[in-house]
């Protein structure tokens, strides 16, 4: 008896793992699937950023008349330490003087041509994050 629990439970695993993987290949391999307009517009929006509504409404005191938080939209950023180094000037002078120890030009040159490719890099990243809260990007 319990053999026979056990083998129709192994058929109805297998059954439902095959119809599982069937749904899977309708979905991926099929041109006409409903799925892969939706896949193609994901595709279509990556890298892109939009700013989402923030209404919560207020919170307000007992006796409803003193505002005591108000919605305000807001963000982090997180920029990493590779590209924030840039800016730093400890960073940049320290390559500086490890290239000029090898007493060669063109790699003094190479590097002070990478130092200035990521600070353009990070004034582009911060340029762009000033302009989607709004705030005018500084010179």
């Amino acid at each position: 008896m319990y053999d026979k629990r056990i083998k129709i439970f192994v058929i109805l695993s297998v059954l439902l793992l095959l119809l599982c993987l069937l749904r899977l290949t309708q979905m991926q391999l099929l041109p006409s699937s409903s799925v892969q307009s939706d896949i193609e517009e994901l595709k279509r929006q990556r890298g892109q950023s939009r700013q989402l509504k923030t209404v919560r409404g207020e919170i307000l005191d007992r006796t409803g008349k003193k505002v005591l938080a108000a919605d305000e939209p807001h963000f982090q950023l997180c920029i990493n330490y590779k590209l924030a180094c840039f800016m730093d000037d400890r960073v940049r002078q320290g390559r500086l003087l490890k290239a000029a120890d090898k007493n060669d030009a063109e790699a003094v040159a190479e590097v002070q041509k990478e130092l200035d490719l990521g600070l353009t890099d990070l004034d582009q990243v911060i340029d762009k994050c000033a302009q989607f809260k709004g705030v005018e990007p500084s010179e």
